[in-house]
């Protein structure tokens, strides 16, 4: 292996080998399971978004008309905001939280990565403009939080709605 003195470490090693083959492995089996899979290639051609995430969200669509619209698909991956009403206010509070949380956090992910590295999608625009401004720019004015949660929650409700969208109308990114 890596030639060590200490056998601890030289164990160590040849896990993390092990676990990065066993990955390699894994990956290569979803290609090959989920290769001409419609949903999962246009999920999968949107930017920052890989073969596990566009898996996973295939899986979780399978049919997309189970789905009334977009909305629906939102809500049903947890992302809508959740609504309290009386007689003369109504109140628009966090995430319901409703829905597949693996699902809901492997977008949130992806959508983190997407804002990050792609300027000029309409996703980041959107997200710059729930956020205060850009990432960049909220360093340059060292901000402490350079992602508002509540933004990037949003940005992936409107990646959600893009996705369905996507697959609706048979297009990809």
């Amino acid at each position: 292996m890596g030639g060590f003195d200490d056998p601890i470490l030289e164990s160590l090693v040849g896990m993390m080998e092990d676990l990065e083959k066993r990955r390699d492995q894994l990956l290569n089996t979803i290609k090959t399971r989920f290769q001409g899979n419609p949903i999962y290639e246009k999920i999968l051609s949107i930017p920052y978004f890989g073969e596990i995430t566009a898996a996973y969200l295939a899986c979780f669509i399978c049919d997309i008309e189970r789905f009334d619209g977009p909305k629906q698909f939102v809500a049903s991956l947890g992302l809508a905001p959740r609504v309290r009403n009386s007689s003369e206010t109504v109140s628009h509070c966090g995430i319901t939280k409703k829905g597949d949380p693996h699902a809901r956090w492997l977008l949130i992910q992806a959508t983190i990565g997407h804002v990050r590295n792609v300027k000029d999608s309409p996703v980041t625009l959107f997200f710059n403009k729930k956020n205060g401004g850009s990432i960049e720019l909220r360093k340059e004015q060292d901000e402490d939080r350079l992602m508002d949660r509540s933004a990037i929650v949003a940005a992936s409700a409107k990646m959600a709605r893009i996705i369905y969208t996507l697959v609706v109308k048979d297009r990809t990114w």
